[in-house]
């Protein structure tokens, strides 16, 4: 009888213990899965910023061009005739006309 009680124990020890390996098991499966899906976050992330930044230089860029067009044409504005019984008056089907 004494075997049949000793083997229960170990039955009873290695099946409880199996069972808290496995929900250890499972808990370090979980904590792998939240890192990997953090660093995937944190991917998109950083690839989301320096598409921003980047967008952001193409914008500041493009403002820069702007300025430099309204300077320019504040440039000419005052050479601008704007009288319509001016001689050295262009109309738009003239101005057409001579970019051609």
């Amino acid at each position: 009888m004494e075997w049949a009680n000793i083997i229960a124990v170990l039955t009873l020890l290695l099946g409880g213990g199996g069972l808290l390996f496995y929900k250890q098991k499972k808990a370090g499966m979980e904590i792998a899965n939240a890192g990997a899906l953090a660093s995937e976050w944190e991917k998109l992330y950083r690839e989301q910023k320096a598409e921003r930044e980047e967008n952001d230089t193409e914008v500041s860029a493009l403002r820069d061009e702007v300025a430099s067009l309204r300077a320019e044409v504040a440039s000419i504005r005052p050479y601008i005739c704007y009288d319509l019984t001016c001689a050295q008056r262009i109309t738009r089907n003239n101005q057409k006309n001579l970019e051609k």
